[in-house]
């Protein structure tokens, strides 16, 4: 029984917690002269409202963030690696859910594949504890047409 009570909360727990999900609309070559779409869905699954979200994303030096966005702009600061990306949310309701997207281009034409690192959140639950959520990373692949 307390096998199955642990399963059961641990199924809770992940069925009803914020998530994020990073997505890429892309397909045909990858060459420097094409955007690439990258979307992070965040969602509040949980049965309280969460506030002070931060969503965090990080695109490595193959590619470079194109600065026109279709939905709310980040906060972009650049180094050496990359570039990081930063968007606020003051609060998500239960059931609600933000999406935010921007653009890419590679830096040079990609024979095989762009991998991207996991985007992460932060936010505070309702008993004011600050907890951190990321996604799966996502490889691009390059596909070319055959002659």
């Amino acid at each position: 029984i307390l096998t199955l009570g642990g399963i059961v909360f641990l199924a809770f727990r992940y069925v009803f917690t914020p998530t994020i999900i990073k997505k890429h609309s892309h397909f045909g070559s990858l060459t420097k002269d094409r955007e690439v779409l990258i979307s992070l869905d965040v969602k509040n699954k949980s049965l309280m409202e969460v506030k002070d979200i931060v969503v965090r994303d990080f695109v490595p030096g193959i590619a470079k963030v194109v600065p026109k966005f279709d939905s709310l702009k980040p906060t972009i600061r650049e180094g050496q690696n990359g570039t990081e990306l930063f968007w606020r949310f003051d609060s998500l309701r239960p059931g609600e859910e933000r999406i935010v997207a921007y653009r890419i281009k590679p830096v040079m034409d990609v024979v095989g594949s762009i991998r991207l690192p996991s985007a992460m959140a932060n936010y505070t639950n309702r008993k004011k504890q600050r907890k951190k959520i990321a996604s799966s990373g996502i490889s691009i692949h390059s596909h070319h047409k055959k002659k």
